[in-house]
């Protein structure tokens, strides 16, 4: 169980984040005792490049946007998706402002806070 190897690697390092794929990814803080799921936003790969790299770094980003870990997960879900929705991947990413016209024009209502995070 994803969450309960997160939990257990809590001892060793303060937060662990681990990614599923198209299942989403879930988190554990053991500094906030918060622990979250999210789904992940739906995509059809087109380059996995530098994916889970651009999805930690999104992550780290969310991390100063907001306090709740799951919209921590939701921001770094959304770019993975835009980063694997791109033909060259993380070698060429989009921009802020892409990424915001896309999870503003996004059919999945989580990709409206995610906009919400990023507009900061």
């Amino acid at each position: 169980d994803p969450i309960d190897a997160a939990r257990t690697l809590t001892s060793r390092v303060p937060t662990v984040v681990v990614t599923r794929g198209a299942d989403g990814m879930v988190a554990v803080d053991a500094a906030t005792g918060q622990e979250a799921s999210v789904a992940a936003f739906p995509v059809r790969p087109r380059n996995t490049t530098g994916a889970g790299d651009a999805t930690l770094a999104a992550f780290a980003v969310a991390s100063g946007l907001t306090d709740v870990l799951e919209e921590q997960l939701l921001v770094a879900a959304f770019v993975a998706s835009s980063i694997l929705a791109g033909e060259s991947g993380a070698a060429d990413p989009p921009r802020l402002a892409e990424v915001l016209q896309a999870a503003r024009a996004h059919d999945d209502p989580r990709a409206r806070r995610v906009a919400e995070l990023l507009a900061q």
